[in-house]
């Protein structure tokens, strides 16, 4: 994913709602995706994504342009505000039945793999981060997210074969 211009950033910081809308118009679906991989459910996805736009609006000033890309920034945002809420509002998330076939489709087969390892997968394929970005976002080693990853692919491989 393209990081957004600098200027724009510092517009937001600014307050100015045009550069704010831009930044969502750009980061919107990449951070859907990641909500979408913790809770399950398109409806509260989106509603959870408006909600972590609104929280980064309110704390954009607490974005250091020197220590991380805005795109690890917000990623990280995402991931540990929407964990909390999700773990705060108490909902068990899509459970899909264990047996698959070819009808389902991928969304419905990465709700069967733990959190860890597809936030690692949609972190790496939907939005194209690194290994070392991906240990950024998600606080962990290099190695842990290697093996979040080869475990999900692994997972996913089995369930498809089935």
């Amino acid at each position: 994913m393209r990081e957004i211009g600098r200027r724009v950033i510092k517009q937001v910081k600014k307050g100015d709602h045009c550069a704010f809308k831009k930044l969502v118009q750009h980061y919107h679906q990449s951070v859907y995706k990641i909500c979408y991989m913790i809770i399950g459910d398109n409806k509260a996805a989106e509603n959870m994504a408006e909600d972590i736009f609104l929280h980064v609006y309110n704390h954009i000033g607490d974005y250091q342009e020197t220590t991380k890309k805005f795109s690890l920034w917000l990623f990280q945002k995402t991931v540990n505000l929407a964990r909390t809420q999700f773990n705060e509002k108490n909902q068990t998330g899509v459970h899909a039945s264990p047996v698959l076939n070819k009808d389902n489709n991928i969304k419905l087969i990465l709700m069967n793999i733990s959190l860890k390892e597809r936030l690692a997968l949609t972190l790496k394929s939907s939005n194209h981060l690194s290994i070392q970005e991906i240990s950024e976002v998600l606080e962990i080693p290099n190695s842990t997210t290697l093996t979040y990853i080869w475990r999900g692919r692994e997972s996913l491989r089995t369930m498809i074969s089935q």
